[in-house]
């Protein structure tokens, strides 16, 4: 049994050369060395003659990783404008998130009305337009009603935003515009500036059946509605 504990001892030795010999190291095999084996999330040490050295494998793949996302992000910008509504603009922020995680970029338009706080969300670039609605005009329980405003008085200012957007050199090429129903506007302008238009609707199930049925009620004459109700 002495010689076989003497010939491990000397392997332990080679394999972690921690004692000052000259021997030459060899690396050791991680199925069988516990003291030597130091993988992790930094990467592994490795034996170089005498000394050990650490191969960092972490901080490159990171680096490869943020290149790579930046890469994907180009050419990939797009423009949301929510109607400034609380149970409109939640549902356009959470898809907005969900885009940049895929890696797009977002640009955010939005109203002085009910405007967003830009430092909640770090990663989006924002603008604001004037919507001309006077304080009067935004108290209105009518929401009908102030939508419609919206409708008319946001035309121009939104318009020139998205000008200012499509001819900045300097930020990439927009993909796709993407605003609420409601903004029915938008199209129009999405239209003569030959950008594509996505429509998000923000209601319930039961609104969505409503709107998916206005093509039958048309068909069959009910819609639009004849005289009076």
């Amino acid at each position: 049994m002495a010689p076989v504990m003497e010939e491990k001892r000397k392997q332990r030795h080679l394999s972690c050369p921690s004692d000052g010999r000259e021997e030459e190291a060899v690396e050791p095999n991680p199925r069988t060395s516990s003291d030597c084996n130091q993988a992790g999330p930094l990467g592994k040490w490795a034996l170089k003659g005498r000394q050990p050295f650490l191969i960092n494998r972490s901080n490159n793949h990171m680096e490869n990783q943020i290149d790579t996302q930046m890469e994907q992000r180009k050419g990939r910008r797009l423009v949301l404008f929510p109607l400034p509504f609380q149970g409109h603009i939640n549902p356009m922020l959470l898809l907005a998130t969900i885009l940049h995680s895929k890696g797009f970029s977002i640009t955010i338009i939005h109203t002085n009305f009910n405007s967003l706080n830009p430092s909640n969300f770090p990663n989006f670039t924002f603008h604001s337009i004037q919507d001309g609605i006077l304080e009067s005009e935004a108290s209105s329980k009518d929401v009908v009603a102030l939508a419609k405003l919206l409708n008319t008085k946001c035309v121009e200012p939104f318009r020139d935003c998205m000008d200012k957007l499509l001819s900045d050199a300097s930020e990439e090429p927009i993909s796709c515009l993407i605003s609420d129903s409601l903004f029915y506007f938008t199209q129009a302008v999405a239209d003569s500036l030959k950008l594509p238009r996505v429509v998000l609707r923000t209601g319930g199930l039961s609104s969505f059946v409503v709107f998916a049925a206005f093509p039958l009620l048309r068909e069959r004459g009910y819609l639009p509605i004849q005289g009076k109700l």
